[in-house]
């Protein structure tokens, strides 16, 4: 049987079906006559799914840093999930992490073998996804990363799938970074004489106490040191306070 129409230098098959599995064969005409070549078989197999393909099924990652592999080949996308990143797609896989603490997480996709989008979720469904951060990836390509604020104790749904099209081998570069220690919040109190500080900030932490009287630029002086108790409260008392017009303070760690 002929191919209508295939009369071009080459014959592609984008996304062979299993019922064009056969043998093909090429005939070259000119005025000297026709050639057919060798007979060409053409197997087409149905790639079995990746073992995180389902929402349901989703992988977890245990520890960063670290890449984590995978494969969408033979994926496909499931009733209610979202368009990730706003593509279609069709060839999502799934992961799930928890962050141990608050951190600062960065990921990307570099080394992965077909063009990519990659969404951190918050949510224990498919119908309930708030997406929190979005990256990009493709072969060659090293700016499509990510980096986001992870809560601690939550879990993250972490989906990778195709832009435009295409299947391949997936690698997700995923590291960490500590926030800073801050202290939470500051109150204070004036008794005509007597400024009194109180803190609210990491238990048991040791810190210093400054002033500056401006701040640009400021010139800060240390008035003592003060240990938060196992609650994180402590006061500090500026009994100099009342000479000045305005001063500024602060906490400094270590």
């Amino acid at each position: 049987m002929s191919l209508a129409g295939e009369d071009s230098l080459s014959y592609r098959i984008s996304n062979a079906q299993t019922n064009q599995t056969g043998a093909y064969s090429l005939v070259v005409t000119n005025l000297a006559g026709s050639v057919t070549s060798a007979v060409m078989t053409l197997t087409v197999y149905w790639a079995s799914a990746p073992p995180n393909d389902m929402f349901a099924n989703r992988l977890p990652i245990t520890s960063l840093p670290g890449t984590v592999t995978g494969s969408n080949a033979g994926a496909s996308k499931e009733p209610l999930e979202p368009y990730h990143g706003g593509y279609a797609g069709g060839k999502s896989v799934w992961w799930t992490w928890t962050a141990p603490s608050n951190l600062i997480v960065t990921v990307d996709t570099t080394g992965s073998s077909f063009e990519n989008v990659f969404v951190f979720y918050t949510g224990d469904s498919l119908a309930s996804l708030a997406a929190v951060a979005t990256g990009y990836g493709s072969p060659g390509y090293t700016g499509g990363g990510i980096a986001f604020f992870a809560t601690a104790g939550t879990a993250y749904q972490i989906a990778v799938d195709k832009t435009w099209g295409g299947s391949g081998s997936i690698l997700l570069n995923m590291r960490s970074t500590a926030l800073p220690e801050k202290v939470l919040d500051l109150a204070g109190g004036f008794d005509g004489t007597n400024v009194f500080l109180r803190f609210s900030g990491l238990p048991a932490r040791s810190y210093r106490v400054q002033f500056t009287s401006k701040l640009s630029p400021p010139a800060w002086q240390t008035l003592g040191s003060v240990t938060a108790g196992s609650d994180g409260l402590f006061q500090f008392t500026d009994t100099n306070g009342w000479r000045q017009t305005q001063r500024f303070y602060r906490l400094v760690w270590p």
